[in-house]
């Protein structure tokens, strides 16, 4: 929807080759091959390449853990960009704020920049205060065993 609203270029990553040629389909069928370009790849490998550190906006749905895509997002977004994650819906005695607790966040370089809700569905923003350490985001193994939060 965005792309289609602002003149700003998208990368959408997927690692699944099914849903890249779906989104690839959506490109094309919605003429935006100028701006918005499907990359079939692991977001941490992409997170390990040129573009660490180099982009504007990242969103994530259904991603992963907090940890695990804090620890990615981070690392892509440059200082000053922002991070924005669909949440699951509330749990009865569950904080969002534990989900991401500020010392967790910051060693990645991020603070919290708020939480929103449209309807049933829950958004949490993190802004890029300092560049991501360089050693993340670590290996998949590494993230499960020793989350960052």
């Amino acid at each position: 929807v965005l792309a289609t609203r602002t003149r700003a270029r998208w990368l959408l990553v997927e690692r699944s080759d099914r849903r890249c040629r779906f989104l690839e389909w959506a490109v094309r069928e919605l003429d935006l091959g100028v701006r918005v370009e499907v990359v079939n790849a692991d977001a941490r490998e992409l997170a390990r390449s040129d573009c660490r550190g180099q982009v504007a906006l990242v969103t994530a749905r259904a991603f992963g853990p907090p940890a695990v895509t804090a620890e990615i997002g981070a690392a892509l977004l440059a200082v000053g960009g922002t991070l924005v994650v669909s949440e699951p819906p509330p749990r009865d005695g569950v904080d969002p704020v534990e989900r991401w607790p500020s010392a967790g966040i910051g060693r990645l370089g991020l603070v919290d920049a708020g939480r929103w809700h449209s309807g049933m569905f829950g958004y949490q923003a993190l802004s890029c205060a300092s560049a991501t350490p360089d050693r993340f985001p670590r290996r998949g193994p590494a993230m499960a065993s020793d989350p960052v939060f």
